[in-house]
């Protein structure tokens, strides 16, 4: 979890770097994935979540839209394995 370090000054400071914040986002998309094929739907929609919530967080202004482009792919990604679940679903059932 990123959390800024706060400084004496107004500005906030982070203990990551940007590459290593794009490389947590990047790990929370495989393990959404990783979770939904191994049929764990409810660890995948606590994931999504947990990306949801991310968006609201504004401390790390400076990563923020990087953090934005990184954090909707993974929720088009969630988004796109449950409709084509319920598709299939659906499909099954005809």
């Amino acid at each position: 979890r990123v959390r800024p370090a706060r400084s004496s000054s107004s500005s906030s400071r982070v203990g990551l770097t940007q590459a290593d914040y794009v490389r947590h986002i990047e790990r929370l998309n495989a393990d959404l994935v990783r979770a939904w094929d191994a049929e764990e739907r409810v660890q995948s929609l606590k994931i999504a979540i947990k990306c949801a919530k991310g968006l609201g967080d504004t401390s790390v202004i400076e990563f923020y839209p990087s953090k934005f482009v990184l954090i909707t792919e993974i929720l088009d990604t969630f988004g796109r394995l449950v409709y084509n679940r319920i598709r299939n679903r659906a499909g099954a059932a005809d």
